[in-house]
């Protein structure tokens, strides 16, 4: 149902903050199974400076227990708009933000 969709935005919305994906590994099959068995690192871990608000929206996105996650894309977007980082971007420092990322972080994927 629409929590599956909720976890996949929940791991978009941690490679943005992180810029790394929630669970890494030498091969897909570990990969999948971290998914399914292993609680993600949060991202304040990684990266200094995170919301708090903001990661335990992200976090319960990618809870392993369907019903722990948001029940539906509006409940996320509600519970998204009331973090204190909501009004604190715009699209010009989104796009700023991600070009840094990308410059750093991210690599070509192998093809």
């Amino acid at each position: 149902d629409a929590r599956s969709d909720i976890y996949s935005l929940g791991a978009v919305a941690y490679f943005m903050l992180c810029g790394s994906p929630p669970f890494d590994g030498e091969r897909p099959l570990e990969v999948l199974i971290s998914h399914a068995r292993d609680e993600a690192v949060p991202p304040s871990q990684i990266v200094d400076g995170i919301p708090a608000d903001l990661e335990h929206v992200v976090m319960r996105c990618l809870a392993k227990n369907p019903n722990d996650r948001y029940a539906s894309a509006q409940e996320l977007e509600a519970a998204l708009a009331s973090t204190v980082a909501a009004d604190l971007w715009d699209e010009k420092d989104a796009a700023k933000w991600w070009a840094g990322i990308s410059e750093t972080k991210l690599e070509p994927a192998a093809v």
